[in-house]
């Protein structure tokens, strides 16, 4: 009922900085139809901040849409798989403080990384130990889904879950998306399919992560309650966009 309730919220509109929008995608058990939501920013003007939280809340206390409300951002989702015992896994940085290091082997996925104010993704296995000194932000996640505007190889095409994912053009243009329901195959093959998404053509995409921890937020105007696909199960980080300071 939440979950149909925070979809009638969302309607085409801009936030204070970026563009909130949705489009469907034929991405379900069967081809059925989903409505994808997401956040569409320019880096020239806005950045992102990773946001770790040691004790995720859960009902009783602070929701990931309450972190990113707190520091003022523009929107956000949720992103990085912990531990089952809540412990961060792979790279972690959050304001040039690392929190946890990198997992650099051939199963580590993909990560997001703000270095010199630039942003990119880039897969795991070419990250080096000690690099975290050099990135001023960074998540790592994964799996890749798109690389040069293509879908990855081997990604799994059985299992159909919530995601949350970032895209980029490869020449500044970036959205935060949420996807109701897929494979990470299924995903793949749809951003990359140069159709559905709605956008841009997709260079480059990276899962950042799936399930009921998934969760897009997006401030709205100050008379109008936020867009929240709120997260089920808790979660300790996620990816805030807010304005870029020059």
């Amino acid at each position: 009922m939440i979950h149909r309730l925070v979809l009638f919220l969302s309607t085409a509109a801009f936030a204070a900085g970026g563009e909130t929008f949705r489009f469907d995608a034929k991405t379900g058990p069967g081809g059925r139809d989903g409505s994808c939501h997401g956040y569409l920013f320019d880096e020239t003007k806005e950045t992102i901040r990773v946001v770790d939280r040691e004790k995720p809340a859960t009902t009783e206390g602070q929701t990931l849409g309450d972190a990113f409300a707190s520091i003022g951002a523009f929107a956000g989702c949720s992103g990085g798989v912990p531990t089952p015992d809540g412990k961060p896994a792979g790279l972690i940085v959050s304001e040039l403080k690392q929190i946890s290091p990198a997992e650099t082997g051939p199963q580590g996925g993909g990560a997001l990384l703000l270095r010199k104010g630039r942003l990119s993704l880039e897969n795991a296995a070419t990250l080096k130990p000690g690099e975290g000194a050099a990135i001023a932000q960074g998540l790592q996640c994964g799996p890749m889904l798109v690389e040069d505007g293509k879908p990855a190889a081997g990604l799994d095409t059985r299992f159909f879950a919530r995601h949350c994912v970032i895209v980029s053009s490869g020449n500044g243009q970036w959205a935060i998306l949420y996807v109701p329901s897929a494979t990470m195959d299924g995903l793949a093959r749809m951003l990359a399919d140069k159709a559905t998404f709605p956008k841009f053509q997709v260079s480059r995409a990276l899962s950042l992560g799936n399930g009921l921890s998934s969760a897009l937020w997006i401030a709205r105007s100050e008379s109008a309650l936020p867009l929240y696909l709120k997260e089920v199960n808790p979660v300790r980080s996620g990816i805030a966009i807010l304005p870029k300071v020059k």
